[in-house]
């Protein structure tokens, strides 16, 4: 459970989980859980303790009109000033690193990555995906879901922080 959240946060980060997950649906949109959102959905069946946003990944080719479906359904995008100046889909595929872009809804981020291809915690982990079912849906988490988090998070993965 998210818990530096009012208390109200698991709510609402079920609410944009959820939302994303239709839009991403109804716009034929490749889309899957990372970071710390796949680690607590495939580990603890929810939100790991301590996490603030909601971690997810796209294709760069389908950022744009995830973009603007996002926006249309009153997302604010963080800074939405730099992504309209300098936002370039071309370029996405040579940065390694850091390529995301946050939405806010309900004062909850959706950490939105793309193109996680080229960074090394996910490279050798999305050519296929496993899943996990939360709140009776079922989400894409990298495959092989345990070899993916053992890069990511070490060895004690497995071991929630308390």
């Amino acid at each position: 459970m998210i818990q530096v959240l009012p208390s109200d946060a698991k709510e609402k980060a079920d609410s944009i989980l959820e939302e994303w997950d239709c839009v991403c649906n109804s716009l034929g949109i490749e889309h899957f859980l990372v970071f710390g959102t796949c680690l607590g959905m495939y580990r603890d069946k929810g939100y790991i303790v301590g996490d603030d946003d909601v971690d997810v990944g796209i294709w760069k080719k389908d950022f744009q009109k995830l973009y603007e479906r996002m926006i249309d359904r009153g997302y604010t995008s963080y800074p939405i000033e730099l992504i309209q100046r300098e936002f370039n889909p071309e370029k996405i595929e040579q940065i390694a690193w850091g390529t995301h872009i946050k939405f806010i809804k309900y004062d909850i981020c959706l950490d939105l990555w793309i193109g996680l291809i080229y960074d090394s915690h996910h490279k050798d982990f999305l050519d296929s995906f496993d899943k996990v079912t939360y709140g009776g849906r079922e989400y894409k988490v990298p495959h092989p879901i345990e070899d993916y988090l053992k890069r990511k998070y070490g060895e004690t993965w497995r071991i929630p922080l308390r």
